[in-house]
């Protein structure tokens, strides 16, 4: 009995001892400049000298947190939080305890950066007439500088949300919500150039309560934001769409001009669009209806050759001169300027698809960085990767034989390009007919409408085939086409070339229509005599 009750003793000083050793640590996270307390701040404790970890917690709403600790031992407090700079503090439990606690007080500095505060509403059509906030929409931030998604709410139930935006970062934020068109942002924060810089949203104020620091280093972005909603027959205008007088070949800018179309259609896959060309009143009214149609055939084709468009999502439609907006009618006369207001290129919804594929903004970046990747890859050879592929399998394959190393590269011998015809054969009635047809158009287009034009010495050329080496007289190629054009680039890559085309437009048809099930990587390159310019 006295073993026993000396056992119970021993145990009862053990277990004071061990709880009289415990001691609390309480305290609270707060905004440096007493800007306030701060909340879901991760805090852990730290022994200082083995470096091990007690535990770890999130402030509450008022900044406060709480751990357990041992007397008599030095700890280390560690704060973090988004937009703020890690904060570490020291703390001893070996003085200023009372009560079994000891007081923290953890303050925290805001890093570089700003908070950006985006309201959404419906665009405004009538400034007499209130629109509605938006709820329910679907929005992502991904950081172009890091590769990651840094935010989504799904079916936000709110007209507002904030995100955070560290220098140093480039952010694109898609906002997307049923019955709307979707909206792009991108932000950049001290990066390419730019301080503070943002595309696709209108004005951009400093928060009234919380104003940019000197210096613009940070602080909270205000920004309305406005959808529009997707209406049958709604129309939109391509800004830089221009063409030569009486041609309808695409010019560079509005090459640039068409890449924003087709990202549009990867932002609202469901979009249903008819492209329309409109000319001025000058010349025939039937050659002008002609030369829309061809001008919004090649846009058209443009977009389904490089933005790999579905042919059901857009329509080419002509309008020719029946749709003037000003007074510039037959007999009128007009200055350039006015006439000028007439020759446009609109795109009006005319449907929504309900079988097409979505996409989330990380999906829709790594198309964009593979197309980016191709545009690089294109400075030098045109790689073409049709949706569904992957770059790397494409730059495998025998058909094109892209192997490419920087050690190839080095080796490969400098020379200038050449464009020589490998095989020649009597030209078929066939190509003649469509070489005359395409000749005669130009010629009767350039008669009524412009009386000295410069000529045109374009060409447009199909690629089938990529090659390190000459092809042998014996290969495929060579059997299934008479005659099959040599490009020759200055790092000596060869590319192999079929048909030739006055017109862009009357390539791509010939390309989606006759070649790219047979070859699917197949593209166009053109020529200005012998000199490749794209």
């Amino acid at each position: 009995m006295k073993r026993l009750s000396l056992y119970f003793l021993l145990t009862f000083i053990f277990l004071s001892s061990f709880i009289s050793a415990q001691v609390v640590i309480e305290g609270y996270v707060f905004q440096s400049d007493n800007r306030g307390f701060l909340n879901r701040v991760h805090v852990r404790l730290v022994e200082s000298a083995t470096n091990s970890e007690v535990g770890e917690t999130l402030s509450d709403m008022d900044g406060f947190f709480t751990f357990k600790a041992e007397l008599n031992k030095e700890y280390k407090i560690i704060a973090n939080k988004e937009m703020f700079e890690e904060m570490v503090e020291l703390i001893s439990t070996s003085k200023n305890v009372a009560n079994g606690k000891v007081f923290a007080r953890v303050e925290m500095k805001r890093a570089p950066g700003y908070v950006f505060e985006i309201t959404m509403a419906e665009k405004r059509e009538d400034p007499d007439i209130p629109v509605d906030a938006i709820r329910g929409a679907l929005i992502e931030v991904y950081n172009n500088t890091t590769e990651k998604l840094d935010v989504i709410f799904e079916d936000h139930p709110h007209p507002d949300f904030q995100v955070n935006l560290l220098k140093g970062n480039h952010y694109t934020i898609l906002i997307r919500k049923q019955g709307y068109l979707a909206k792009r942002l991108e932000a950049y924060v001290d990066v390419e150039g730019c301080i503070l810089c943002f595309e696709g949203v209108g004005k951009v104020e400093p928060g009234v309560s919380d104003n940019l620091t000197e210096g613009n280093e940070m602080g909270v972005l205000l920004a309305n934001l406005e959808l529009e909603r997707i209406e049958q027959d709604k129309t939109f205008e391509i800004n830089n769409l221009y063409y030569d007088y009486g041609k309808w070949e695409l010019k560079p800018e509005g090459r640039a001009e068409l890449n924003k179309v087709i990202n549009l259609f990867k932002d609202n896959p469901a979009l249903i669009i008819e492209l329309g060309s409109h000319t001025d009143s000058r010349g025939k009214s039937n050659k002008n209806q002609e030369l829309s149609e061809k001008r919004a055939q090649s846009a058209v084709s443009y977009l389904k050759t490089y933005g790999n468009i579905p042919p059901e999502n857009i329509v080419a439609r002509g309008y020719g001169e029946s749709k003037i907006l000003n007074k510039c009618k037959d007999g009128v006369d007009c200055s350039e300027s006015q006439h000028a207001r007439n020759r446009r290129t609109e795109l009006k919804i005319i449907g929504e698809r309900s079988d097409f594929t979505f996409k989330s903004l990380i999906e829709l970046k790594e198309e964009e960085k593979m197309e980016a990747l191709i545009r690089e890859l294109q400075n030098q050879d045109q790689v073409r990767v049709k949706e569904g592929e992957k770059l790397s399998d494409v730059l495998e394959k025998d058909e094109l034989g892209l192997k490419e190393t920087e050690e190839v590269k080095q080796d490969l011998p400098k020379s200038k390009p050449v464009l020589t015809e490998t095989k020649k054969a009597n030209e078929s009635e066939e190509a003649k007919g469509v070489k005359e047809k395409a000749n005669d158009q130009v010629k009767e287009e350039v008669k009524e409408n412009n009386p000295t034009p410069p000529a045109s010495d374009l060409t447009h050329r199909i690629v089938i085939h990529f090659s390190y080496q000459p092809l042998p007289s014996n290969h495929a190629i060579y059997k299934e086409h008479k005659d099959v054009y040599e490009y020759i680039s200055p790092q000596n890559y060869r590319y192999y070339l079929i048909e030739a085309f006055s017109s862009e437009a009357d390539a791509h048809d010939a390309l989606e229509d006759k070649w790219l099930e047979k070859y699917p990587n197949a593209y166009i390159m053109t020529f200005k005599g012998d000199e490749r310019i794209n």
